[in-house]
């Protein structure tokens, strides 16, 4: 395992389709465990849980988001949070299912 990752990478993924949410955990856990990295992941069905996540005692390293969703967007919500926080924010590329 490289000595860049810690022992375990914190995951949250956020998407509002269950078929989805569950082929970006499996995507994620496949490439991850193919490079020897262990992750922990967790999944959120909207924005707002993830942000309650966020505010509350939960933290992440990597944050895989969806844009499209209904009510909140899986974007607006936690870049706020992270404003407030004043954490430093990349934005990696944004890919839409099936495009």
């Amino acid at each position: 395992m490289s000595t860049f990752f810690k022992q375990t990478i914190s995951i949250a993924i956020c998407d509002d389709e269950s078929a989805d949410l569950v082929e970006m955990e499996t995507i994620t856990s496949e490439l991850l465990e193919a490079e020897g990295i262990s992750c922990d992941i967790s999944r959120f069905g909207d924005a707002g849980s993830l942000l309650s996540a966020v505010n509350g005692a939960e933290t992440f390293d990597i944050l895989l988001l969806d844009v499209m969703m209904e009510n909140l967007n899986g974007i607006e919500p936690v870049s706020c949070r992270l404003r407030s926080l004043r954490i430093p924010q990349e934005r990696g590329g944004q890919t839409q299912a099936g495009h």
